[in-house]
């Protein structure tokens, strides 16, 4: 009885209730779909933090003892950052900007995305920003202060910098702006200098191009007719055309070549890297751009 009683149980499990066309509950048997259910049965395969393709072909001890083995790298590469990080701060605090470095220089390259070792080798590269001689290098690690130091670690390196930091900003800026002021005003004044002067090679350069382009036309009409008559007359036209031509010619060549020069003085006088005060400018300018990097990076809360 007990066996019947499975059975039926297990036959009442295949039925299943639906609407039909009418609208009205009706049973149906599902034994053949929870068959393919069954047979088509979907599982999960666990993913892992690491891709191996030896894994393929591994036994589960052998995944097991593989899985076991980056765990501790990892932990121990854990142990490593931090204990980098006290190095790097203990460094710090008794004035060691060398070995500071090297402990954060080394730290960047275990970890890249953690924010304290940008803020100890800014640090030691401006000397707890009493010293921004080396700039470029200064601003290239504090794009990694901007990308992930924290807002507390950003607080703290303001607190260290005492406003020395946003000084210098400041004071660059007035610096910047008052060698591009002087830089602009230098260039006007030699811009009314050097449009006067392309003028005027322009009116003689056409002064003489334009005689030198009609006589060297009447030159060729006549050459192409110079025995069409019997007196002559187109020859001796032709040689004395041809002659202005050469004279005019000789003048356009000269007068073209002072139109060149000044026309090549006015553009020069519109770049920055053809004197010395605007090549100052921009080396100005560059440095208050490295300046602003580390300024902003600072500043730049997440």
């Amino acid at each position: 009885m007990a066996e019947e009683r499975l059975n039926d149980l297990d036959k009442d499990k295949k039925y299943r209730i639906r609407k039909n066309e009418d609208g009205e509950e009706e049973l149906y048997f599902a034994g053949d779909e929870d068959e393919e259910e069954e047979e088509f049965a979907e599982f999960e395969v666990p993913e892992f933090a690491y891709d191996n393709e030896d894994m393929v072909t591994m036994t589960p001890e052998q995944l097991h003892a593989a899985m076991e083995e980056a765990r501790v790298a990892e932990e121990k590469r854990a142990q490593k950052i931090e204990a980098l990080k006290q190095s790097a701060i203990t460094a710090m605090e008794e004035g060691d900007f060398v070995r500071a470095e090297a402990d954060s220089d080394e730290g960047i390259i275990t970890d890249e995305t953690e924010g304290l070792f940008y803020c100890i080798k800014l640090r030691t590269l401006c000397s707890d920003f009493s010293d921004l001689s080396l700039l470029k290098d200064c601003a290239d690690i504090a794009d990694g202060v901007k990308k992930y130091a924290t807002d507390e670690q950003k607080e703290q390196l303001l607190q260290i910098s005492a406003g020395k930091l946003d000084l210098e900003y400041q004071k660059k800026k007035q610096e910047v702006a008052k060698i591009k002021d002087e830089n602009e005003q230098k260039k006007a004044e030699r811009r009314v200098k050097f449009l006067a002067k392309r003028n005027r090679s322009l009116a003689l350069f056409l002064c003489f191009a334009v005689p030198f382009a009609i006589s060297l036309i009447l030159t060729i009409v006549f050459g192409s007719q110079m025995y069409a008559r019997e007196d002559g007359l187109n020859l001796v036209l032709t040689i004395v055309f041809g002659a202005v031509a050469a004279f005019f010619a000789i003048f356009t060549v000269i007068f073209a070549r002072f139109l060149v020069s000044s026309v090549r003085m006015v553009r020069l006088n519109e770049r920055d890297t053809s004197t010395k005060l605007g090549r100052k400018f921009l080396e100005e300018e560059a440095s208050l751009s490295l300046l602003e990097r580390i300024y902003t990076a600072i500043n730049t809360q997440n």
